[in-house]
């Protein structure tokens, strides 16, 4: 959540802690943080207010629990949800209640940093074609349903697979596409445009069978979650709201453990992309990064390794498999009598 929409409360503090002139923290720790480093703490916050939404601003073990579970859910390596955890902190114990014992939560940030356990993603990448071909068959599926709820939030589902495994942007700007805004859609075909930031920004036209598929859910299913009252939000869920990204990516995972087995978040999405464009070709692998929003394509070359073990994994199968059918024993596999 950039600074402007934070909380009057949170605000206001942020601003004395920062212009120690204009407010009573003329001296403490903050005195000494570079510019750098305010950066990294107006990042932690901002993405712990986001999550917050419209509750309050509160940091309790309860709450700061379930915000850990919806870092992991959306993928993010526990170095990662340790930073953001570590920010949070600082805000806390400098800032914000300094009074207060916040040694638990420094602590868990510590634990995540320290954790150096593989999240083994090379077992969950899945071709992305096969991710796109999962998408379309939900949405077909919808189509020969009457137009009900259940029909509407299984198109949705659908469209939101396959709109990842084509164009896989990261969770928080999925969860903000609204239809005119960020999401055009014209009679020559439909483009998603995301803010720039100061070192990002994404333009990207869809491909005809997305745009089909897309003019087909804002007429034909998105009312039916949204009610008579409308929504430019393109992700409605079933109580008429709009979804949040933690609800969006519990969704894709439960929607593709379901189907595929396997439980894949939004942000794997975008490593599946990577690794089948790096399989695929050097064509591919060139349009990657234009498809990721990576301004700098060493960032996608990070994803090579992926390809290389999942190719490796796949000979080593092709190796294997004739002598696990030698050393089955007699008569595996086969039912009685036959």
């Amino acid at each position: 959540m950039p600074l402007k929409d934070w909380p009057d409360t949170v605000k206001s503090a942020w601003t004395q802690a920062r212009h120690p002139l204009l407010g009573s923290l003329a001296d403490g720790p903050q005195e000494l943080w570079s510019e750098a480093f305010w950066r990294r703490v107006e990042r932690g916050l901002g993405r712990y207010l986001a999550w917050r939404g419209d509750a309050p601003f509160i940091v309790e073990r309860g709450t700061v629990r379930e915000y850990v579970e919806g870092l992991d859910a959306e993928g993010l390596s526990p170095q990662t949800i340790g930073m953001y955890i570590e920010e949070l902190a600082v805000w806390m114990s400098v800032i914000w209640q300094p009074e207060a014992d916040w040694q638990w939560l420094h602590k868990l940030a510590r634990r995540y940093k320290l954790d150096r356990t593989s999240r083994r993603k090379n077992g969950r990448i899945v071709d992305s074609e096969e991710l796109y071909g999962l998408g379309r068959r939900l949405m077909r599926r919808a189509e020969r349903l009457p137009r009900t709820t259940a029909a509407a939030i299984l198109f949705r589902d659908g469209l939101m697979i396959a709109l990842l495994a084509r164009r896989p942007i990261r969770l928080s700007n999925l969860a903000s596409l609204r239809f005119d805004d960020s999401v055009v859609i014209t009679d020559h075909g439909a483009m998603i445009t995301l803010a720039r930031t100061k070192t990002k920004g994404y333009t990207a036209p869809l491909a005809p069978e997305l745009v089909k598929a897309l003019r087909r859910y804002r007429a034909d299913y998105q009312p039916v979650l949204a009610g008579d009252g409308g929504h430019a939000d393109v992700w409605i869920g079933r109580d008429g709201r709009t979804m949040t990204p933690r609800g969006i990516s519990q969704r894709v995972r439960d929607v593709t453990q379901r189907e595929i087995g396997r439980t894949l978040s939004p942000h794997l999405f975008r490593d599946c992309l990577a690794t089948t464009a790096m399989m695929t070709s050097s064509e591919a692998t060139k349009l990657a990064p234009q498809v990721l929003g990576h301004s700098d394509p060493r960032t996608t070359s990070t994803y090579y390794q992926h390809g290389v073990s999942a190719a490796a994994a796949r000979t080593l199968g092709d190796i294997l498999a004739p002598h696990r059918r030698a050393a089955r024993p007699p008569g595996h596999g086969r039912g009685k009598g036959r």
